[in-house]
């Protein structure tokens, strides 16, 4: 039996399914794969602030937020009103620290939270699938 191996990408930054994966941030927050090489501030687990806008399907997600812990099939809910609930989250990073983040942080590079999936952290299909940490 022939055995065939897998070449893959060593961007984290690669969606197998479709390619359309994107983190937006110039320099990057998320570990490395190799532990030997992160800086000290590298985000392990952060919470999850995310919508995802997919026709009938749209749902939005948020840990700490009074509103949208998780809503399904929300197609009444705009990413702006969305954003407007989000209060923050917890970063766990790598050394084993973890600190609280507002919505002024959550965004691209650290910026505030905005209603626009290029301004979020990441998206996992174009920009209708922004996540925020």
């Amino acid at each position: 039996m022939a055995c065939h191996s897998v070449r893959r990408s060593k961007s984290l930054n690669n969606n197998y399914a479709s390619n359309t994966a994107k983190f937006f941030d110039t320099v990057p927050t998320v570990p490395e794969m190799r532990l030997s090489h992160n800086k000290i501030n590298a985000v392990l687990i952060a919470d999850h602030n995310r919508y995802a806008e997919d026709g009938a399907a749209t749902n939005a997600m948020s840990n700490h937020s009074e509103v949208y812990k998780y809503i399904a099939n929300a197609g009444n809910v705009s990413m702006a009103d969305f954003v407007k609930e989000v209060r923050g989250g917890n970063r766990s990073h790598i050394d084993g620290s973890a600190k609280w983040v507002g919505p002024d942080r959550l965004g691209k590079n650290d910026t505030h939270i905005q209603a626009s999936g290029d301004n979020s952290r990441y998206s996992w299909g174009l920009t209708v699938r922004p996540i925020w940490w």
